[in-house]
């Protein structure tokens, strides 16, 4: 009732405004394909919102991203970074996301650094045969997460810069991103644990406007040349 009084309710609902659609033929479209890629040994179920990719299924998702990929680079001059998983919970604090999104969260933990805590860590392990929640007060770091998606990398990397008209960035990476959510569903729509193609426009106002419309351009004409159809819809 809470999330309904408080982000719900309140919102005006308003019919979805259509930006772009495509003039393929949706008579092929499948609302659901999971279990035919289950059939196939595309993907595989590793657990609650995880899912192994298979060969045919890699290659596919290798090949469009490369295609992304390679007209981010080639239109928009993007440079290509590769972060580490982990994010310092710092930075996510600093970008507001603790506020915004705290049922998101996935702190990364370890055992406290002290030989007494790893001795006394064992030894309740032992006597209680397994992993639980009674062995948490002996980790007592939370200065990193997973991170929800990689542009917080960015913020974090080019943190207290300016940007003048003449630095204007556009920067791309991929990477493996989490989100914890209270139920999954056995699609490949929402994963808790997935990977995730990011381009950040920085800069002047004009240059970002500008470079996002293009970008979506360039994305529809690639929709277009893939035989690709969908529609993107401004709620």
């Amino acid at each position: 009732m809470s999330v309904i009084d408080n982000e719900i309710a309140f919102q005006k609902v308003l019919p979805p405004r259509i930006i772009w659609k495509s003039d393929k033929n949706d008579a092929n479209y499948h609302d659901d394909l999971f279990d035919k890629l289950l059939e196939k040994e595309m993907v595989f179920e590793m657990g609650e919102g995880q899912v192994c990719f298979g060969e045919k299924l890699i290659f596919l998702m290798d090949t469009l991203d490369r295609m992304i990929k390679e007209m981010t680079i080639s239109q928009f001059g993007a440079i290509e970074y590769r972060y580490p998983t982990l994010i310092s919970t710092k930075a996510l604090e600093k970008c507001g996301y603790f506020n915004s999104f705290p049922h998101f969260l996935m702190f990364v933990t370890r055992l406290h650094n002290d030989i007494d805590n790893y001795r006394d860590f064992l030894e309740d392990y032992k006597s209680n045969k397994g992993i639980d929640s009674y062995l948490l007060p002996y980790c007592q770091n939370v200065d990193y997460c997973l991170p929800p998606t990689m542009c917080y990398h960015t913020y974090h990397q080019f943190q207290n810069t300016q940007h003048a008209e003449s630095q204007n960035r556009v920067i791309t990476s991929i990477g493996k991103s989490f989100r914890y959510e209270s139920k999954y569903h056995r699609t490949l729509e929402r994963l808790w644990d997935f990977s995730i193609r990011e381009i950040v426009f920085m800069g002047s106002r004009e240059f970002v406007l500008d470079s996002r419309q293009k970008f979506m351009e360039a994305s529809f004409s690639l929709f277009s040349k893939i035989g690709v159809g969908g529609a993107l819809r401004s709620s």
